[in-house]
């Protein structure tokens, strides 16, 4: 967008005869309010320009998130959720029956197979981020693709929870609703 130097462009609009200190003055003052507005769309143009950079790739989201939470250490990261093998299948069977019955990959993808298989990715932070999880799963929602289910993954070994007072300890994972 083109940058406008309010100044110069008083002074360049000026006729020369009316070029009096008093006259700078009030066209100055007449004209701060616009520049507030235009420093205002700059901003919202800055914003809207982040908005639409950010795409639903794993590399992207991650860089957004570390530009937004954590600028300077870069320490939110983004990993695939474990899946199973691809060409891996399952063997269902009750144990009396000693008949396994084999269920190949495509039909055990539409099951949630193992622990880890309800989300698509993990969002990785350290348990500092805790306090703001909140923004971070509203930021997570707004840039992710809508299809796909995501979890925290706190990966330090203490995490502060303010609700409960207390220090839990350990790693663990916070079931997120989105």
């Amino acid at each position: 967008m083109l940058q406008i130097d309010w100044t110069k462009w008083v002074n360049y609009m000026l006729p020369g005869p009316l070029r009096k200190p008093r006259m700078f003055a009030w066209l100055y003052a007449l004209i701060f309010p616009v520049r507030l507005l235009y420093s205002d769309l700059l901003f919202f143009k800055q914003k809207i320009d982040f908005d639409l950079a950010m795409t639903g790739q794993v590399v992207i989201l991650q860089r957004g998130l570390n530009d937004i939470f954590d600028i300077d250490a870069r320490r939110i990261r983004i990993v695939d959720a474990e899946q199973p093998e691809a060409g891996e299948g399952v063997f269902a069977y009750v144990e009396a029956e000693n008949n396994p019955l084999y269920l190949p990959q495509n039909l055990t993808s539409t099951f949630s197979v193992g622990s880890d298989s309800t989300v698509d990715f993990l969002v990785c932070l350290p348990g500092t981020f805790y306090p703001v999880r909140a923004q971070i799963t509203a930021a997570v929602n707004k840039y992710k693709l809508a299809s796909k289910r995501w979890n925290f993954h706190w990966t330090s070994s203490i995490i502060f929870n303010p609700n409960a007072g207390q220090t839990d300890t350990g790693n663990t994972n916070e079931v997120n609703p989105g």
